[in-house]
């Protein structure tokens, strides 16, 4: 697949540069009055979109005045055959003057015609693919190997016994069994006021469909990432609010100070980035709009 970015009757310059460790190769440096006069080119459709579509956060008051492309490897990428694909994505930097540039990366899609070829992938704005992501985790476990292997560190054997996970299908919470693994939460609490678990919890917490009761105290987030885990076939999310009991001063202390230590021990961290605080939830765990993203 080729991908240029040349007027009628131009040629494409294109510039190796092998030292490099990402391969990169500038295929074409353009002013941004020619992408804008360009409308026969999709792909200068695409990137006066992006360009506009991210120029407000960059508070630029006008465009760029020159848009440099350059495609580069992605490593470690397999196609659907597992044979090495030697995918390249697309970046375009945006020059707005000579101090400032912002970059922005274009990934190649898959299709119809190439399914499972390309790291970029059509998104259901319905909801989450859960047999893709299934598919991922599975691919993560049984093609990296070592890579992507899940030991236990020895600073995580310090803290383990006071591993408290939420477990899905019994709805209570357990400590994190000998052999299991679970999912983290990373999410912004904002000014929403939920459930902590205290001392006194803990005995009914830890009693079967003991969470049932308080799901009307517990933010979406929380709620969602249980439910995303049960859909992944899993059954352990860690969740601060509820893992960790807040007038327990010396276990407390301990799971705060091995925060880091969580969360890399964790064979998956779901990232709650939507929404302003934890009742935005995990957009797409539910049959709801997950917004105008098209494309992850």
């Amino acid at each position: 697949m080729t991908i240029e970015l040349v007027p009628a009757g131009s040629e494409a310059e294109e510039t190796p540069n092998p030292r490099n460790i990402y391969d990169p190769i500038t295929k074409n440096v353009r002013t941004w009055e020619d992408v804008e006069e360009t409308r026969d080119c999709p792909l200068c459709q695409v990137i006066k979109y992006a360009v506009e579509d991210t120029r407000t956060s960059w508070l630029s008051p006008s465009g760029p005045h020159s848009c440099e492309l350059m495609l580069k490897r992605l490593h470690g990428w397999y196609s659907a055959d597992r044979m090495h694909f030697g995918v390249r994505y697309l970046e375009v930097t945006a020059k707005f003057d000579w101090n400032t540039s912002h970059g922005i990366e274009l990934l190649p899609v898959e299709s119809e015609e190439y399914p499972g070829y390309f790291p970029g992938c059509l998104v259901d704005p319905q909801g989450i693919d859960v047999g893709r992501v299934r598919s991922w985790l599975s691919g993560c476990q049984n093609e990296h190997r070592d890579l992507c292997r899940h030991l236990e560190s020895p600073q995580f054997r310090k803290i383990r016994e006071h591993i408290l996970v939420f477990e899905v299908e019994q709805q209570c919470l357990v400590y994190l069994p000998v052999d299991g693994r679970y999912f983290a939460l990373s999410y912004v609490q904002g000014n929403v006021q939920s459930l902590r678990t205290l001392r006194g919890h803990v005995q009914s917490f830890m009693t079967q469909n003991g969470l049932l009761s308080i799901n009307d105290q517990l933010p979406k987030v929380i709620l969602d990432a249980a439910r995303l885990t049960a859909q992944l076939g899993e059954r352990y999310p860690w969740v601060d609010a509820l893992c960790i009991v807040r007038n327990n001063t010396a276990s407390k202390d301990l799971l705060i100070c091995a925060m880091n230590t969580i969360y890399e021990s964790a064979f998956l961290i779901i990232f709650a980035v939507t929404g302003t605080d934890s009742n935005a939830g995990l957009p797409g765990v539910r049959p709801t709009q997950r917004g105008r993203s098209a494309y992850c």
